[in-house]
């Protein structure tokens, strides 16, 4: 920093040259802001592959004779997962994909893909919505032979081409998810402006609440589908109880308030529920897929009135 005409603009030295400098750090008795906090980089759970360049996390189910699946049973098994069919967009998504097949030994198995044949005007299309931006078919592939072909699988050789086959054909299946929400150390989940603890075990409504304003939150409060979508699919890929307690709560005359005070202007209600069973269900339990198995609730987590003294995990 020199003076003249340029008084208080900077300029660049060699770090060998010597110059006076200036030193600076906190006044006493002034209070520090906190230190910048770093989110944990987003992960695929223990046994999913990925690479750092994607954020999907993608698993081989390669299966005996008798329990390999069509491409709709496949592609229904990858959905019920919260996931779907896997989907390819670039090199590096097909070697995440062949280091799974190498660490497995599936070599030249037949796993079906996420391709479907939508329509002459849009072809081939992943089953997840996405445009197939990124192709790797085998020579003279897809022809559709003899016009039943509507449904894509890949081959686990060094080559990993892609064929187009008869959609009830019976093979192993590759799934796809996203990249769980990153965690904090204490094991909070990050999802856009909340944070979201998921229990291990089971409590009544009074602990799980405890619980939960001793760590300055509450049962959580579901305000949109996108949020019932998040927390579902999070707890069917990481070790789903049959239901969670969320902290909706019905009073005597049979009102619905959240525990932390917002509005109650979005529910997603099972089937002939809330049921006021016996008078005496005034506390809301979301479920996964592995509790009640009807059709919906094999969908999303919808909701279900249960009494004040049940104890879920």
């Amino acid at each position: 920093m020199r003076t003249g005409v340029a008084g208080g603009l900077w300029d660049v030295l060699r770090c060998e040259e010597k110059a006076k400098f200036v030193c600076k750090h906190w006044a006493e008795g002034v209070t520090r802001p906190p230190e910048p906090t770093t989110t944990p980089e987003p992960k695929c759970p223990e046994d999913w592959g990925t690479s750092s360049k994607t954020s999907l996390c993608f698993k081989l189910f390669t299966k005996g004779k008798h329990e390999k699946k069509t491409w709709f049973e496949s592609r229904d098994f990858c959905r019920a997962l919260g996931g779907d069919l896997a989907s390819i967009n670039n090199k590096e998504e097909q070697q995440t994909i062949w280091r799974l097949i190498t660490a497995s030994g599936s070599y030249h198995e037949l796993f079906w893909l996420g391709l479907t044949y939508g329509s002459p005007s849009e072809g081939f299309t992943w089953s997840d919505g996405s445009p197939v931006s990124y192709e790797n078919w085998a020579y003279g592939e897809p022809n559709n032979y003899q016009n039943v072909e509507y449904c894509g699988e890949l081959k686990g050789d060094p080559g990993m081409s892609w064929n187009d086959i008869n959609c009830e054909h019976l093979n192993n299946w590759i799934c796809q998810i996203r990249k769980d929400p990153p965690v904090t150390d204490d094991g909070w989940v990050i999802y856009k402006d909340y944070q979201y603890y998921f229990s291990k075990d089971k409590e009544t409504m009074d602990k799980a609440r405890e619980f939960c304003k001793r760590n300055f939150g509450d049962l959580v409060s579901i305000r949109s589908e996108s949020e019932k979508k998040f927390l579902w699919k999070y707890v069917n890929r990481n070790d789903a109880q049959p239901a969670y307690f969320i902290g909706l709560l019905i009073s005597l005359d049979k009102k619905f308030t959240w525990m932390d005070g917002s509005k109650v202007d979005y529910v997603a209600w099972a089937t002939g529920e809330p049921n006021f069973a016996n008078d005496d269900e005034n506390c809301v339990t979301m479920y996964s897929n592995s509790g009640r198995q009807d059709h919906n609730l094999l969908e999303s987590a919808l909701w279900c009135d249960v009494s004040f003294a049940t104890s879920l995990g």
